[in-house]
């Protein structure tokens, strides 16, 4: 398989977000690490997406419930990083200030 031959989105619910219900993200990211073989196969294949903040003016990082649910995924599934796409524009930026966001709380606890 061609490791650029399609790109994965995980659609994360705003009610999912709200409940700090990670369950079901985990779920699905748990499925690209059952083996190494499959991990790096899905390598940067990865976006995710939060539904339900269209019409919020504030950028993600800046909504304190999907900043709680990110550290909370992170908590549990720490190379989740590794999976994110670099190809789109809006998952860099996403990936940026997430992993600045994590980057800063891990100091703090420090």
């Amino acid at each position: 398989m061609e490791n650029d031959q399609y790109d994965i989105t995980i659609i994360i619910s705003r009610q999912d977000v709200i409940s700090q219900n990670i369950g079901p993200t985990l779920d699905v990211l748990h499925n690209y690490v059952e083996t190494p073989r499959k991990a790096k196969e899905f390598m940067e294949r990865l976006s995710i997406a939060f539904h339900g903040y269209d019409q919020d003016v504030r950028e993600l990082d800046e909504i304190r419930e999907v900043r709680d649910f990110v550290y909370m995924l992170d908590d549990k599934f720490p190379y989740w990083l590794f999976f994110l796409s670099k190809k789109l524009a809006r998952s860099s930026v996403l990936c940026v200030a997430f992993f600045c966001l994590i980057l800063k709380k891990k100091s703090q606890m420090i």
